[in-house]
């Protein structure tokens, strides 16, 4: 291959994106058929690696799967039909009860609501307050590189340590334009907040990370409890710190306008949803699960990272922390506007700064506008350097056709 054909591969392969993209999250590979069923169980087996102790606990597992797969089969016939606005897959979850689903993800406490009142009149979180401006009908932080790679919690309760990694992460983003890349400690949260792998409140953490001086990266203090379902010792070194909590905002109950508001204005912001059979096995489209009611199995945190609406359908994009498998890799879209498995109620975002900034900034003061301006702006310097890049893609090309030429 000539080095005009290589130059042109490695411009496109940097143009391609780290995340799919909304087209794929609604336009996927839909399966109404599974057959022949004894190969889908052993793709399965071979995919996720499973070893079962016994003849006897096989056989339970494959009928608990092909239960499963008959009835994706049947939901995603229903989708076909337009019956239903998203579609199922097999994932690691096809083999287990709802109850062992359940126990596996550790969801966050289900908090009644006066409890949640009294967090807010100590002051860990106050209101957010919504900007002037309208924020357009669409917009996703993925596109403008602000969005980390999806992670996976694993066997331990910790959706409440990756939605506030994964938020402090985009808004680290933000703040300087994409040049801070550090991914957060999520056992840090673990080991020295939780101290278990217990599902934990958001506010909370916020707190926490404040309290102590702020968080390492996953370099430095990396994850294990995914593998361990446990927690370990701390071993918090301030010393190691590369970004730091300033406070918190906290959105009103069941606005989804304030919402928007601030995923456009401010940038993602974490919530927490009851989790319907729905969750088990969606892979695309937008979803509204009628099941996923009040439970006090309690909430899943996700990191929700833009908005849009499609074929008159408006929707969330949300990010998860059950690894690429999961859902179209890691991401789902949820129904906005429906307040969709109670992901309105409990919304809230930190304030942070990089440790490089000292710890008296962060993004704002007394909440909507103190980011508004910083986000605004960064966003803009985000189209303009990717615009700078394809300007010297297309140079670098040009310059090799004219050697090749001549």
């Amino acid at each position: 291959m000539n080095r005009l054909a290589l130059l042109t591969l490695a411009c496109a392969a940097t143009a391609v994106a780290e995340h799919p993209t909304v087209d794929e999250l609604l336009h996927g590979d839909v399966i109404t058929d599974y057959s022949p069923y004894e190969k889908t169980w052993a793709d399965f087996k071979t995919k996720f690696g499973r070893q079962y102790a016994s003849s006897e606990e096989e056989s339970y597992r494959k009928q608990l799967f092909m239960d499963k797969v008959k009835g994706i089969e049947a939901h995603n016939k229903d989708y076909m039909n337009g019956k239903t606005t998203y579609w199922k897959d097999i994932n690691q979850f096809s083999d287990m009860t709802g109850e062992e689903f359940a126990s596996y993800v550790h969801l966050e406490p289900n908090e009644p609501t006066p409890s949640r009142v009294k967090r807010q009149q100590k002051g860990i979180c106050t209101k957010y307050t919504v900007p002037s401006g309208s924020p357009p009908g669409s917009w996703d932080w993925r596109e403008k590189g602000y969005v980390s790679r999806v992670k996976n919690q694993g066997n331990c309760g910790a959706c409440y340590a990756f939605g506030t990694t994964g938020v402090i992460e985009s808004r680290l983003r933000i703040q300087t334009q994409g040049k801070d890349k550090d991914t957060l400690s999520e056992q840090q949260l673990v080991d020295c907040f939780a101290k278990s792998c217990g599902g934990q409140n958001r506010e909370d953490v916020f707190d926490y990370i404040r309290r102590a001086g702020g968080i390492q990266s996953d370099t430095s203090y990396p994850y294990t409890s995914g593998s361990s379902g446990v927690a370990g010792t701390c071993k918090f070194n301030k010393n190691r710190v590369v970004a730091r909590v300033t406070g918190c905002r906290y959105i009103a109950r069941g606005d989804e306008t304030a919402m928007k508001s601030a995923v456009y204005f401010n940038g993602p912001v974490t919530v927490g949803i009851y989790v319907g059979k729905g969750f088990y096995d969606y892979k695309g489209g937008v979803l509204t699960d009628p099941n996923c009611k009040n439970t006090s199995r309690g909430r899943h945190c996700l990191l929700v990272v833009g908005y849009g609406t499609r074929g008159g359908i408006p929707y969330w994009i949300a990010k998860n922390s059950w690894g690429t498998e999961k859902a179209e890799s890691g991401y789902w879209l949820m129904r906005r506007g429906a307040n969709t498995c109670g992901m309105a109620e409990v919304v809230n975002f930190p304030l942070v700064n990089s440790d490089s900034q000292g710890s008296s900034g962060g993004t704002g003061g007394t909440g909507g506008t103190g980011d508004t301006e910083s986000t605004r702006s960064f966003a803009t310097a985000s189209s303009g350097k990717l615009l700078l890049v394809v300007c010297h893609c297309i140079f670098a090309v040009l310059i090799t056709s004219l050697t090749v030429l001549y």
